[in-house]
């Protein structure tokens, strides 16, 4: 008796398919600086790593004294030299014009673009935003008022002074200014005493128009002059130039072993960046996703992901900082870093060198 053999067993039906792996927004471009001589993309903010002086005496000498000093010399050279070269141009250039000899509130920024220059505040968008809005606002608002028939300005305080209207004058052209810097992302400290002097100071006033284009033309000669001086030694000016919220990264490369591709291999990159969102790199840094991994960005970006709280930066310095010992606060711990002091920039960048994407 002959037996049939069993029939086939249907084919089980096929998986499904894996869903496509959900990657944030990231763009692959190359930072235009990259295309300039290294020599004129260094004045434009771009260096690379490690940060060093220029290569020839005097400078290249900097590397021979630690950081602070480095920084406490620098910026007593460049406030001095930047006030001056402004002064320097109102008294030969607008020589019997009438115009003031110089704007007291870029003594205030001075202090910003050659002492804390890797403050968002001292970047070139909020000098150049903050002085020209402030400015603008304080002489706009400053000749409505002086058409009121109660307007009156003098050089010092009087009795009745309450009688006239420029204390309302100050007050309002300043905190205007204040709420369009913050509506614009152009806020910069010393701009509000830019819209106050415009609204108060007798010869500002008398100023009018011709107020803006001082304000401007004495923004672009600190920023100039702050391009230059601070980046001779190991510090770059400016960090960003329109918006700090990115953080550059090398690209995802899949990790082939035949075609030869280790993680090792991978970490060196490529010449093109990577810019992309907090949500797609873990920490301002890196991440993993779909079999991709995004490289680490180089120390520099790290450092100034941290110093400027983008990314979850701070936080990161601070967990990386812990692992290095004691440390006196959170506080001290992330002064130290940016400052420089206590060796804090050396703990930072030796911490940072040993996570792990």
């Amino acid at each position: 008796m002959t037996h049939s053999p069993p029939p086939p067993k249907p084919a089980p039906p096929p998986a499904p398919a894996a869903p496509a792996a959900k990657h944030g927004p990231v763009t692959v471009h190359r930072d235009l600086r990259t295309y300039l001589p290294p020599i004129l993309s260094r004045f434009l903010g771009y260096k690379q790593q490690p940060l060093r002086p220029l290569p020839f005496p005097p400078f290249s000498w900097l590397s021979k004294i630690p950081l602070k000093y480095e920084v406490w010399g620098l910026g007593l050279l460049a406030s001095f030299v930047g006030i001056m070269l402004v002064e320097l141009v109102m008294a030969t250039a607008f020589a019997d014009q009438d115009i003031i000899l110089i704007v007291a509130s870029f003594g205030a920024s001075a202090v910003l673009i050659y002492g804390t220059i890797e403050s968002p505040l001292a970047q070139p968008r909020h000098l150049l935003g903050g002085h020209v809005i402030a400015a603008i606002l304080g002489v706009a608002i400053t000749r409505l008022f002086r058409k009121a028939s109660n307007y009156e300005l003098h050089d010092t305080t009087h009795t009745g002074e309450l009688r006239h209207i420029v204390w309302l004058n100050g007050a309002l052209s300043m905190s205007v200014a204040l709420t369009v810097m913050q509506i614009t992302g152009t806020v910069h400290p010393p701009a509000g005493a830019t819209a106050l002097i415009a609204s108060v100071q007798p010869a500002a006033v008398h100023m009018s128009w011709h107020f803006i284009y001082i304000v401007l033309i004495s923004a672009l000669l600190m920023l100039g002059w702050a391009m230059i001086i601070n980046n001779v030694g190991r510090r770059r000016y400016p960090t960003y130039w329109l918006s700090g919220s990115t953080v550059f990264v090398k690209p995802p490369q899949k990790l082939d072993p035949e075609a030869g591709l280790t993680p090792s291999s991978a970490a060196n990159g490529g010449p093109s960046e990577v810019s992309t969102a907090g949500s797609t790199v873990n920490g301002g840094v890196g991440g993993v996703q779909g079999g991709e991994r995004l490289q680490r960005t180089t120390t520099d970006e790290v450092m100034m992901a941290a110093i400027e709280g983008r990314n979850d930066g701070m936080e990161r310095m601070v967990r990386s900082l812990s692992r290095e010992g004691p440390v006196e606060s959170k506080d001290a711990a992330e002064m130290a870093a940016i400052e420089g002091r206590n060796d804090g920039m050396q703990r930072l960048v030796r911490s940072l060198s040993r996570e792990r994407l």
